[in-house]
């Protein structure tokens, strides 16, 4: 049901956000009431058209089926499920503005309430600051905090931050990378915390090592429950394995001995980009996006004798991966990257699909999903370090 529903608002939200609101109540010692809420920023739907979105093999309107796809099934499903688990479907829209969906189900289960009350105790008292500028991410962690009754202030700059530090004695703050990378400030509240009075945890992106940047402790956004649990007992100086925590030695400037690894990777679909991404995150590379082959070529131009590597889907819009191939082999891309190593990536494993690769001009070959030690095999073999 949720991925129906946040499918939808994905597939018709261009531009903004898109919020997961999930919560439950007891109803009884052994049922709880869930409830989700997706809201987007999206194309919206006109009033006089939400009574249609629950009917079977019914859009909106039909010009969003040839644009968007879909049979128009989804929602129904979805109002038939919940109303099967005892609760319910709803919508709220305006056409231009966003869309909010709402459902429940009734669910059963066991309440610890003396493990919950445990938990509260444990971490009560703990005092914790909240660097992002976001609002609604910075509601998203005071929330998941708030399950343990501990205290937490919102800050959108440093500057508030680091007037406040002293006189609210925090015990933790979590700050997003992005105010580390502009240095907005943070190199003063490092001074400020010179004999470690609070935990100072930094929230990722998957493409951490690209800032240059170390942290002592950090975590890969977004932020999840084990996350503040791992956060809390770093306050309590628990040892907690089941985070998502990075622990380092210190901060520091990336100054390795040994040059990155520069990849152009050439895919479209964005979650095989975010995949592929912390792959090449572990094996330190630096990676450029190309989303087809005609966006390959003209960034190869521009960066002559830049990329030792290349890796390239073969199926894309405006020019598909065996074209782009050729063209960087017959100079298109510049005379310096025509023999540059392309390793294909392809879902396909019909026999004949690796000459196809070959015969186009590409390096070699890798199967989709990528396996990392596929993966680290093929960079090995060509990168020399």
């Amino acid at each position: 049901m949720l991925l129906n529903v946040v499918g939808n608002a994905i597939k018709f939200t261009q531009v903004g956000s898109i919020q997961i609101v999930a919560k439950t109540n007891v109803v009884s010692n052994n049922q709880f009431k869930l409830s989700c809420s997706v809201i987007d920023t999206g194309i919206g739907i006109e009033g006089n058209k939400i009574g249609l979105l629950f009917e079977k093999f019914t859009q909106a309107d039909n010009s969003t089926t040839r644009k968007y796809g879909g049979t128009g099934l989804g929602l129904s499903i979805v109002k038939k499920l919940t109303e099967l688990m005892g609760g319910g479907v709803s919508v709220e829209s305006e056409a231009g503005v966003g869309s909010k969906f709402e459902f429940d189900v009734l669910i059963k289960g066991e309440v610890d309430s003396q493990f919950n009350q445990d938990l509260i105790d444990k971490y009560c008292e703990i005092k914790v600051a909240v660097v992002v500028e976001d609002p609604s991410k910075q509601i998203n962690i005071e929330q998941q905090f708030s399950r343990f009754a501990v205290n937490v202030s919102k800050y959108n700059n440093f500057n508030d931050v680091i007037q406040s530090v002293e006189s609210e004695q925090y015990d933790l703050i979590l700050i997003d990378e992005t105010f580390v990378i502009d240095n907005n400030g943070y190199d003063e509240l490092l001074k400020k915390n010179n004999n470690n009075s609070f935990k100072i945890v930094v929230l990722t992106s998957l493409h951490q090592k690209q800032s240059g940047l170390h942290y002592q402790y950090s975590y890969p956004k977004p932020t999840i429950l084990k996350d503040i649990i791992y956060c809390l007992d770093l306050v309590r100086n628990v040892d907690n394995k089941q985070g998502n925590l990075i622990i380092e030695n210190e901060l520091i400037q990336d100054k390795s001995d040994q040059e990155k690894i520069k990849v152009l990777l050439v895919e479209d679909n964005f979650v095989n980009q975010q995949v592929a991404l912390s792959l090449f995150e572990q094996l330190d590379c630096e990676v450029d996006i190309a989303e087809n082959g005609q966006q390959a070529l003209d960034i190869l131009n521009k960066k002559i004798n830049y990329f030792d590597i290349v890796f390239m889907d073969c199926q894309m819009p405006v020019m598909d991966g065996y074209t782009a191939s050729h063209q960087i082999r017959l100079g298109k891309a510049g005379s310096e990257n025509s023999e540059i190593v392309i390793v294909a990536l392809t879902a396909n494993a019909m026999k004949g699909d690796k000459e196809k690769c070959i015969a186009s001009g590409m390096t070699d070959y890798l199967s989709k999903p990528i396996d990392e030690n596929e993966l680290t095999e093929i960079v090995n073999k060509y990168i020399k370090r």
